[in-house]
């Protein structure tokens, strides 16, 4: 009888084709398979004796090796290969051309294989260095594994540094220091990737912004698709205490002669009487760090000062900092100057109290992006017990500012505590320019953002236990043109023991003509209800002038329940050019109060409510002490004054208002005429 093998004969057509007959019986096939099976162990057996000889071998030549001390030899020589390009054209011909070009997307490098120990006791600088430096020459990521590597030393990267961590720490608070009371002399970077500048070749013709080419002395080592910086030694043309001198970087279209033509029109004008100058940016390219954690010395900044940095990138171009730790920094977690096309993310960043100082406070910055920095990206990413998360700014002693930098989606928590280095979750500061904070979270600090400059977007954010002001306009650059502040929900602080002074919103204005088109609007603004507190205030300057500026459609709401109201404003304006329209502002002493700096101001479809001061105050629900102030269909509603005319208040117009359970509409103390509806009182 002949069994049926229909699903066996599969079986076997696909795993052992070789002894497969279709005329063979059941039985005759087992024969044949166990024959195979056993001629198969025979081979095995005899590649397992030749592979325990091969092992023997080698454990001989390694003790060889290790008897002979030739260890730091082979190093030495391995390192002057490197550095020679014999160890890259080895590696190439040798090992890629031959065995794993064909499988590059499984190939790590991994230091433990080059003499790292990984145990956070041996000191693994020289094989972690090695590890990076074979990883940028033949381009395969280094991979360090689940585990802890001391180092000495700074490491260097360069173009193609490619680390994936996967969760190892590098503990880099070994590196030896020198001081200067208590401050470090050199600044301390785990890992530094830099790039350089090349020689300056000078502008022959004065360039205005706008423009898109130069007039240069020479164009020799330069070449179309090339990046350069261009620059000047005059600084920014605002009165602004923040003095750097002026750059930024463009590509390069078309080379004509010595005129550079550029991808991208420039943002700032040149002059050849200011040394106006143009350079070649050697940029180390595709840099990619990934699940590090770099791990400082904790130090409490009061005592001593290490001047640490996670990671120190400059003039690094197309890069990606991803899910990263930084622990333990006494200065910066990730810096990037110069640096452009580049992705900070789901990085999380501690700092360290101050213990030595009573009150406590907190010690460095996560995130520092300087000077020529441009098309950077900084999301989702995480912050504890630091002064601030992110900023933007430069470097006096180099050029630039920022360009088109992004703040999305990142959380910093818990630097709320005593006074010492206690500041703002993000800060732009100086002359950077399209800038954007998009819904980012600060909880329990001094203030959420603090910014300077032009072109600035922050919308969407919470800011929430602030113990000072919420968004701070610092006046420092001596300019604030087009900037939007909308969306964003503020609140103030729970109680902790300190003072709280401070604003929802708080603009300082900076003098001369240079306050325009700025938008305030949507924002949601909740407890800044204390006699030094209020929602939104434009602060005055002598010689402030604005023009173009709303505060439109803001919530704000004090937090206050209970009747009488005696403390803090709505909103206070001490500048002209600044219109108040829809807002809606709940339980203040004031709701909206405009100085004797006003002129023409409107105030215009808003509405106060629970405005409910002492009898006898002289406060009202719009307190007016300007001049030509113009208040339009706003609604009043349990308010014991609507409208109040202050000493200094001339000209005052009020048409078209609502009234309701008001005791007073109108309270005029002002020496000008009133008009109300068209009746002059």
């Amino acid at each position: 009888m002949i069994i049926k093998t229909d699903s066996f004969k599969y079986w076997v057509q696909q795993v052992l084709p070789i002894v497969y007959d279709d005329s063979l019986s059941f039985y005759e096939l087992l024969c044949k398979v166990i024959d195979y099976l056993n001629k198969t162990i025979t081979q095995v057996n005899v590649v397992t004796d030749e592979f325990e000889l091969i092992r023997t071998e080698f454990e001989a030549i390694k003790d060889w090796v290790e008897s002979e001390a030739l260890t730091e030899n082979v190093l030495i020589v391995l390192n002057d290969w490197f550095a020679s390009g014999k160890f890259s054209d080895l590696i190439n011909e040798v090992v890629f051309k031959q065995y794993v070009n064909d499988r590059m997307d499984m190939v790590y490098i991994h230091p433990v294989n080059l003499g790292a120990k990984g145990d956070g006791i041996q000191d693994d600088t020289q094989y972690l260095q090695l590890a990076i430096n074979m990883g940028m020459s033949t381009g395969v990521p280094v991979f360090l594994g689940n585990k802890q590597y001391k180092i000495t030393s700074t490491l260097i990267g360069g173009t193609h540094c490619n680390i994936e961590g996967n969760g190892a720490k590098i503990l880099y608070s070994y590196i030896p220091k020198t001081y200067t009371n208590g401050i470090s002399n050199d600044e301390i970077p785990a890992l530094k990737i830099h790039g350089s500048f090349g020689a300056k070749t000078f502008l022959i013709s004065d360039v205005s912004s706008r423009a898109k080419s130069i007039q240069v002395g020479s164009t020799v080592g330069l070449a179309v698709g090339d990046w350069v910086q261009i620059g000047s030694e005059d600084y920014y043309p605002y009165s602004g205490v923040f003095t750097v001198p002026r750059g930024e970087i463009k590509r390069i279209r078309e080379i004509t002669g010595n005129t550079i033509t550029f991808t991208t029109a420039i943002y700032e004008g040149y002059q050849i009487v200011n040394s106006a100058f143009c350079r070649k940016v050697n940029f180390v390219e595709n840099v990619n760090i990934k699940g590090v954690h770099f791990i400082g010395s904790f130090a409490d900044q009061q005592i001593t000062n290490n001047k640490e940095i996670g990671l120190d990138f400059y003039c690094v171009r197309n890069f990606n900092v991803k899910e990263n730790g930084f622990y333990g920094q006494d200065f910066i977690g990730i810096r990037p100057r110069n640096c452009i096309l580049g992705h900070i993310d789901k990085n999380d960043i501690r700092g360290t109290y101050r213990a030595t100082n009573t009150t406590k406070g907190t010690v460095y910055y996560g995130i520092g992006i300087q000077n020529n920095s441009q098309w950077i990206t900084v999301s989702k990413n995480t912050g504890e017990t630091l002064r601030r998360l992110g900023v933007v700014t430069a470097s006096q002693t180099d050029y630039g500012q920022p360009y088109h930098i992004i703040f999305d989606n990142n959380h910093k928590r818990d630097s709320h505590f005593g006074s010492a280095g206690r500041v703002e979750g993000f800060e732009h500061h100086g002359f950077g320019r399209w800038i954007t904070f998009n819904a980012n979270h600060v909880e329990s600090a001094l203030g959420g953002i603090r910014f300077e400059g032009r072109d600035i977007v922050c919308t969407n954010n919470t800011f929430t236990n602030m113990v000072g002001s919420g968004i701070v306009f610092d006046p420092n650059a001596g300019i604030f043109e087009n900037i939007l502040v909308a969306d964003n929900h503020i609140s103030g602080a729970i109680e902790d023991g300190t003072s709280n002074i401070g604003y929802g919103i708080e603009v300082g204005l900076v003098p001369a003509d240079k306050n325009r088109n700025i938008v305030i609007r949507d924002n949601m603004i909740h407890g800044f209800s204390s006699a030094s507190r209020t929602g939104i205030r434009v602060i005055k300057d002598v010689n402030a002038v604005s023009r173009n500026c709303l505060i439109v459609g803001n919530t704000i709401d004090s937090g206050k329940t209970g009747v009488p109201i005696t403390e803090g404003m709505g909103i206070f304006c001490e500048a002209s050019g600044w219109d108040l329209i829809d807002n809606k502002i709940y339980g203040y002493d004031i709701g909206l109060r405009l100085s004797a700096e006003c002129d023409g101001n409107i105030c215009e479809g808003n509405m106060i409510k629970n405005s409910a001061p002492v009898a006898g105050s002289l406060n009202g629900a719009i307190s007016v002490y300007g001049s030509n102030i113009k208040s339009i269909r706003n609604v009043f509603q349990n308010c014991s004054v609507g409208h109040r005319a202050l000493s200094t208040a001339i000209n005052l117009k009020i048409h078209d208002n609502v009234y309701i359970n008001v005791t007073t509409q109108l309270s005029n103390a002002g020496t000008g005429t009133v008009e109300t509806n068209g009746q002059v009182l």
